[in-house]
């Protein structure tokens, strides 16, 4: 069996970053639908420890670090991470099934458009490791593809090896009764091959709260 975590670790993940590193140079955050989110969540909530799943080259990282938070970030591309010099984040490679980081650790785990690619053997691993590291009254936040209904897959045209699964990515933690799940909002982006059926195929960042 092909595991599409060891595809990404091994070398998919480094491509992903050098088809974007030209796109990922000239983004802004100041308008980053993420950050907009995580900001609310800093000034109305004490805060310290950051966690991006994800994270790419970091930058959402830096940017989010004049907040005075401390800011952490994962990733499977080596590549990506070395494109960082931010000496004020601390960036590690690896994935989210297992989180090399203490218990208790975080006030904020962000999943940053990846568990889509994600192997279906590891979500509940992965949703065990965000247990794990999280505090009580910490928060989680996911933004990536949403399918209202149960689950959608269809090949990564960029490798046929792999699959992208769409699906309500929220209901991975909303289930469990020390999660709330606090709002979610949707968004749809029409120029993007992949929301031509806008009504089912769009992306979501879902926001929760670990009660305890």
């Amino acid at each position: 069996m092909i595991f599409q975590k060891n595809i990404f670790l091994k070398q998919e993940a480094d491509n992903w970053f050098d088809r974007n590193k030209s796109i990922l140079k000239k983004k802004s955050y100041k308008k980053d639908f993420i950050i907009k989110e995580v900001e609310i969540l800093i000034n109305e909530n004490k805060i310290k420890n950051i966690l991006e799943i994800g994270c790419g080259d970091g930058n959402r990282l830096s940017y989010l670090k004049k907040n005075k938070v401390n800011c952490f970030g994962i990733d499977p591309s080596s590549k990506a991470l070395k494109s960082n010099n931010d000496k004020n984040i601390k960036l590690k490679k690896g994935t989210a099934d297992r989180l090399p980081y203490i218990k208790d650790k975080f006030d904020l785990v962000i999943f940053s458009f990846c568990l889509f690619l994600c192997d279906d053997t590891d979500l509940s691993k992965i949703v065990n490791e965000t247990f794990r590291v999280t505090k009580k009254n910490s928060f989680i936040l996911i933004y990536d593809f949403y399918y209202g209904v149960g689950v959608k897959y269809q090949n990564y045209k960029h490798n046929t090896h792999l699959k992208c699964r769409k699906m309500n990515y929220g209901n991975l933690f909303s289930w469990h009764p020390r999660i709330q799940l606090i709002k979610i909002k949707k968004k749809y982006e029409k120029s993007n091959q992949y929301y031509k059926q806008k009504k089912l195929n769009c992306t979501a960042l879902h926001v929760m709260k670990k009660s305890f």
